[in-house]
């Protein structure tokens, strides 16, 4: 098989063979959504059109390693649950500042060889830990901002100390904005991982960022693996 410039689904691909097509994009403006069973060997999804037909046709594509699903306007990622050889995955709004809530993460359970995972979607069933359920796990990228302090520092918990960085490490570093309006100290600020934590300036702020470290730590520490029991939940 080759790999290909990736070719969108909505183009004409008169003369090429299915079979070769290892990555492929499909934008918003697809329609033919039943052309997707005609490539049995892609690797690799782009998805800017979700729908229920769309998920159902993926879910049959039992090769496909690398997701992105962008985007996302589904309530439901039941259909992803079946994709046994993912091993990474992005499902996100179509930025950092929009909320889009599903039911449940649990189909992730499913994706043992996960090795990356990328959201910004809110479960209302509130269990964050199907992100981490994947024995391959190493990268859990979510907003720092979107999920209570507690269901964040039981994810970071479930998951192995040198995988926990960006919003899993309790303190997101900020590339851009950094500056702190207060003490104008340049490149300061940084974001304390959990809604409503806000940010706190390295200069001006030591003591709120002392102490949201601390409660961090406590947390890490309640929800330890070696300590947590079957059917804890956060509080």
């Amino acid at each position: 098989m080759r790999w290909l410039p990736i070719p969108e689904l909505s183009t004409t691909l008169d003369g090429l063979n299915p079979a070769s097509v290892q990555a492929l994009r499909i934008s918003r403006s697809t329609k033919r959504l039943d052309l997707l069973a005609t490539f049995p060997n892609l690797i690799s999804l782009d998805i800017e059109n979700t729908s229920i037909e769309l998920l159902d046709a993926v879910s049959k594509l039992v090769h496909l390693r690398h997701l992105t699903l962008e985007p996302f306007r589904l309530h439901t990622i039941q259909a992803v649950g079946h994709l046994s050889q993912l091993r990474t995955l992005i499902l996100s709004s179509s930025g950092w500042g929009r909320t889009i809530r599903i039911a449940s993460f649990a189909p992730l359970r499913n994706l043992t060889r996960l090795e990356s995972i990328q959201t910004n979607l809110v479960p209302e069933d509130g269990d964050l830990l199907p992100l981490s359920a994947s024995p391959a796990m190493q990268n859990v990228l979510i907003a720092p901002g979107l999920y209570p302090l507690n269901y964040l520092a039981m994810l970071a918990a479930s998951i192995r100390p040198e995988y926990r960085t960006g919003t899993l490490s309790g303190v997101v570093p900020l590339y851009s904005m950094a500056d702190c309006p207060k003490c104008r100290a340049k490149g300061t600020r940084v974001i304390l991982s959990g809604y409503r934590c806000g940010s706190a300036c390295t200069a001006c702020q030591q003591d709120k960022l002392d102490r949201h470290k601390k409660r961090w730590a406590e947390l890490i520490d309640e929800y330890s693996p070696l300590r947590r029991r079957p059917g804890v939940v956060a509080h």
